[in-house]
């Protein structure tokens, strides 16, 4: 199950019928499909572990791709959940 931190309250009904609410400023392991839907609404961001910042948190937002240095951040546009990766420049 994938890891995210909720930006707002979200509510979801995996089963269609029993609405789950999670509440913002928390990170949880969530369901793939409760991940991609609240991510896609601008609801959450995905948390990678071992990606913290000086201050402990999760990185907002970005995260970096160990083997490449990449980074990657969640393509929330109109064509859904798509990921787009960027590469650093170096000199």
């Amino acid at each position: 199950m994938p890891k995210v931190r909720f930006k707002r309250n979200f509510k979801y009904a995996l089963d269609g019928v029993d609405v789950v609410t999670y509440p913002a400023n928390t990170a949880r392991d969530v369901p793939d499909a409760v991940a991609r839907s609240a991510v896609r609404q601008g609801a959450a961001e995905m948390v990678q572990e071992g990606a913290a910042t000086a201050k402990g948190g999760a990185s907002k937002g970005t995260a970096t791709n160990r083997s490449t240095g990449a980074q990657t951040k969640a393509n929330q546009g109109a064509s859904g959940g798509g990921r787009k990766v960027e590469e650093q420049g170096g000199t």
